[in-house]
């Protein structure tokens, strides 16, 4: 028999137990606009005038703002074209990578020297040189370095391809294919796709080729784990040992007029730092025996007011139009640092401190609310009058939701992670930033059983299961009285 005071500590056991059960079953490219006339590479200017699509121009360039990763400028940077002798920037990478010692001796042996005097292919006679000898035998890795990158010097890139491909035991005529199959084996490995060199040192051949968004990849990864190759392409003039055609030490300098100061040289840059050259004034294509003028390509860095970029430049005119050589790389370059440093600087978009928004918090103690800032404070290259409050801010929850649609519950810590800020200038996106609680927020355990208990009485099942429950009370009642009537008659 169930009494009135037994039914009621029933029905509060059974909502206790369904409240905890409910409880323990619930469950982050650039809007920078382009150069003006004035500022474009040559050859960019003359497609423009025209008409010709860039697929139609045998012409690349990739600039990146080195601090922020920003591409600034790019034509063409998936362009198979010739990288001539920049190709020897991948040369110095393998010959570091393979070399611990750049203080050993090397071998200097035919084997080094017959591609430029025994080859009935033209583009390979008369390369650039640093007067290297035969048999010489009081040369370093270092001194074929510089030989290599500051003259830039055919028989170095030949030799260190030599010494290096040698160093696994193959036959001396297999060891420069030795190391070209490095270069090659590189350059896949850092995901240069559209490269393939064809030797150590860019002499024209057609399967010597790169883009300027790979040389980008090459030089940068060089530049970036290799302290030496900045040391040594930012070398002005450096002194080799003497030689059977030079009896005392001499002096080679560096062909990238970037860096030259010299009487006269239009083309000095003060903000200038390497890294290669590259440039033939002809070349001779085997297959339709012709002649064809050349090109001239650089690869450089420049800084300045800590703002730092690196760009790329492959096949710019050698000739002007009068077809005096002028080598147009160091002119399509030079205007295009120029354009980037007078038109951007990095500038703080959201710091730290901002208040970005704040967001309901449901059952909290003494607050319903809770603010929410930048999880660190940011800021990219942008145009130098840009306009911060013209900046477009769309907040959204860790599943995508917009923030205004998200719920987000008691306790919370400061520095929770509550979602996102979308940064959008010009219609396009600058940066995704996490976005952090401002303070905390502690769990009101009043509002949590009100909340958890609202949900429980508001489902089916509950209801149900209260109907039941009052059907039993009801049957249990009943079953009380007519047990109590029949009680009764037995009596009487």
């Amino acid at each position: 028999m169930f009494s009135q005071k037994k039914i009621r500590k029933c029905f509060f056991i059974f909502v206790i137990v369904i409240v905890f059960a409910a409880q323990s079953f619930a469950l982050v490219t650039a809007a920078l606009p382009e150069p003006p006339d004035n500022s474009l590479p040559k050859l960019v200017k003359d497609a423009k005038d025209k008409g010709l699509a860039p697929e139609n121009v045998d012409f690349g360039a990739y600039l990146v703002n080195l601090n922020t990763n920003t591409v600034v400028y790019e034509y063409n940077r998936d362009k198979r074209l010739s990288p001539a002798s920049t190709t020897k920037i991948m040369t110095f990478f393998v010959v570091l990578e393979n070399v611990k010692d750049v203080g050993e001796k090397v071998v200097v042996n035919r084997y080094c020297m017959d591609e430029f005097y025994r080859n009935p292919d033209q583009n390979k006679n008369g390369p650039s040189s640093a007067a290297i000898q035969t048999g010489q035998d009081n040369l370093t890795y270092k001194d074929c370095l510089y030989a290599m990158m500051l003259p830039s010097a055919c028989e170095a890139a030949n030799i260190l391809a030599y010494n290096v491909g040698k160093r696994t035991g193959v036959p001396d005529d297999e060891a420069i294919p030795n190391f070209i199959n490095m270069m090659n084996d590189t350059a896949a490995r850092l995901g240069c796709v559209n490269t393939h060199f064809g030797n150590a040192h860019g002499l024209y051949q057609k399967d010597n080729y790169s883009t300027p968004y790979d040389m980008y990849l090459i030089t940068r990864y060089v530049s970036d784990n290799y302290p030496l190759f900045m040391e040594v392409c930012d070398t002005k003039e450096y002194t080799l040992p003497a030689n059977s055609n030079n009896p005392a030490p001499y002096t080679v300098r560096t062909t990238n007029a970037l860096l030259r100061d010299w009487a006269g040289n239009p083309f000095l840059y003060e903000f200038a730092h390497g890294v290669k050259t590259g440039s033939m004034d002809r070349w001779y294509d085997v297959d339709t025996k012709e002649w064809h003028d050349g090109f001239s390509c650089l690869v450089s860095t420049a800084e300045k007011e800590g703002l730092k970029y690196m760009l790329v430049v492959l096949q710019s005119p050698y000739y002007d139009d009068k077809h005096e050589k002028y080598l147009y790389s160091f002119d399509d370059s030079r205007e295009l640092y120029r354009w980037a440093f007078n038109s951007f600087s990095i500038q703080k978009v959201v710091t730290a401190d901002d208040v970005a928004t704040e967001v309901k918090v449901v059952q909290g103690l003494d607050a319903d609310h809770v603010q929410l800032f930048p999880a660190t404070e940011f800021g990219t290259l942008l145009q130098r009058n840009f306009d911060k409050s013209m900046t477009e801010k769309k907040f959204f929850a860790a599943d995508g939701t917009p923030l205004s649609e998200a719920k987000f519950f008691a306790p919370i810590k400061k520095g929770d992670v509550l979602g996102t800020m979308t940064l959008m200038y010009d219609n396009k996106e600058l940066a995704s930033v996490k976005l952090v609680a401002g303070d905390d927020v502690e769990l009101s355990k009043m509002e949590l059983f009100k909340s958890v208990a609202l949900g429980i009485v508001s489902q089916t099942w509950f209801i149900v299961g209260v109907i039941l429950l009052a059907v039993m009370i009801t049957a249990a009642v009943v079953l009380g009285a007519i047990h109590k009537k029949q009680a009764k008659k037995r009596k009487w």
